[in-house]
């Protein structure tokens, strides 16, 4: 019996600089999963043109942004999962995904603490002065 072939997904960050902004995050875990080092590249700008997202999601199948305009319309063939990384979907065309049969995703619950403690610390300061 051989053994099958798994095909690895590859992804691009396509403004890295948007979510690793203080250069601590790694991402090795999301490289491990995706099946090895060449498994993702990352771009460390943080507001790319639609030509230039474009451009870098040539050979992906995964786009992860943040908080840019992702044009799904423009992106290549081989794209299957667009990631916005942070909440909404206000950056990306649902439909125009879906009629290319792309999966759009996002991050429902990225800074729900945040702003849970934001509205905390409002409070506390109205309540005090």
């Amino acid at each position: 019996m051989k053994p099958s072939t798994v095909a690895r997904a590859r992804a691009v960050v396509v403004n890295a600089r948007r979510l690793n902004f203080d250069n601590k995050l790694n991402f090795d875990a999301l490289r491990a999963a995706l099946g090895g080092e060449n498994a993702i590249t990352t771009h460390d700008d943080a507001s790319p043109t639609t030509d230039e997202i474009s451009s870098r999601a040539l050979g992906h199948d995964i786009v992860i942004s943040k908080e840019v305009p992702v044009d799904v319309r423009t992106l290549p063939s081989t794209v299957r999962l667009v990631c916005e990384a942070g909440t909404g979907y206000n950056n990306i065309d649902i439909a125009a995904a879906a009629a290319r049969g792309i999966t759009v995703c996002n991050v429902p619950t990225y800074s729900t603490d945040a702003v849970a403690q934001l509205v905390l610390t409002f409070l506390h300061s109205f309540s005090v002065g």
